[in-house]
């Protein structure tokens, strides 16, 4: 296995372990076509007797930049993807040096880039 994959197992593995610790179940999804590393899921308090969940399909990058892996094509994979399931996309950004995992939302992701 090559150092980017090592990296790229360890990033998820570091962000599957961040959602867990905070009571979230995490589905790995790397063998799964289509968008996203991971599925978590969480349930949220009932409103007026219904029960609710959280749902994140996300994206994990461990390196420097995340833009160099998460190109345009796969940035709108997964906010169809995920806007299919009522899930909020996210990409999970492993940055080295830093502790806990930077999550992006869709408004932080570059929309013009020509990638």
């Amino acid at each position: 296995m090559g150092n980017t994959s090592r990296k790229g197992n360890a990033g998820e593995l570091r962000v599957k372990r961040w959602y867990e610790e905070r009571g979230w179940i995490v589905a790995s999804r790397r063998h799964v076509g289509g968008a996203a590393d991971l599925l978590c899921v969480r349930r949220k308090p009932a409103y007026q007797g219904v029960p609710g969940h959280d749902v994140h399909l996300v994206e994990v990058k461990a390196r420097k930049e995340p833009w160099q892996g998460f190109r345009k094509p796969d940035r709108l994979a997964l906010l169809a993807e995920a806007e299919s399931i009522g899930a909020v996309p996210l990409l999970a950004w492993v940055k080295p040096r830093v502790r806990e995992p930077i999550f992006l939302g869709p408004e932080h992701w570059p929309s013009t880039r020509a990638d």
